[in-house]
């Protein structure tokens, strides 16, 4: 059954449209962040603009580690030690970007100045969407703009009653999400900032912070 919704959720991708799917905090919604109509649509449904920024999950650190570019050698350090300490997790980091990026992404996925925002979830469905569908995807709430993120399949189907759901159950990997976003942390100076507290606390994240 998994295999069949992934595979699902991967050709409405690859056609332009959206799917929701559980992460370990609330529910997203995919796109593929080089799919110009996928991007549009997923712009439109938030109501974004093109330099708000998308963040995105990724199937494995590899896949944005070819994106960034660090400000110094103690920033590459401590981005690394963060990723392997709180990657698969609820932890998006905020990082600038190379030329590549800007080739190979949409623009309305990056956010100020050109950077992106990417985690690797710890929910395994979340990261067999995104290796199915070449290894990135959104990741961005499934809610409308205003609206509390969506913690259940059913709070999905109400907001977006047309949307594909990747999902089996209405909990993410079969138990209650945690209701909250992801911690956001900038790591483009040291010491890094954190832009938006969430399921990573603050304390645990304090060596690295001024």
């Amino acid at each position: 059954m998994a295999q069949e919704l992934l595979a699902e959720a991967a050709r409405r991708l690859a056609a332009g449209e959206l799917v929701a799917y559980p992460t370990e905090t609330v529910f997203g919604i995919a796109a593929l962040p080089g799919h110009a109509e996928g991007m549009c649509r997923l712009l439109d449904l938030k109501e974004r603009s093109l330099t708000a920024g998308v963040p995105l999950i990724a199937a494995e650190a590899s896949e944005i580690e070819k994106w960034i570019e660090d400000a110094s050698a103690q920033a590459r350090t401590g981005r690394l030690e963060l990723q392997e300490k709180f990657w698969p997790g609820a932890l998006s980091i905020v990082f600038s970007t190379n030329a590549r990026a800007k080739q190979e992404l949409m623009e309305g996925v990056f956010g100020p100045d050109g950077t992106l925002a990417a985690r690797v979830s710890s929910c395994d469905l979340a990261r067999d969407l995104a290796r199915t569908c070449g290894g990135l995807i959104t990741a961005t709430s499934a809610n409308p703009k205003g609206r509390a993120p969506a913690e259940t399949a059913a709070k999905v189907r109400a907001y977006f009653p047309e949307m594909f759901i990747c999902c089996a159950a209405g909990a993410a990997q079969g138990r209650e999400p945690a209701q909250i976003p992801s911690t956001l942390i900038d790591v483009r100076s040291v010491p890094f900032k954190i832009l938006r507290e969430g399921a990573v606390a603050r304390n645990l994240l304090a060596p690295w912070l001024g």
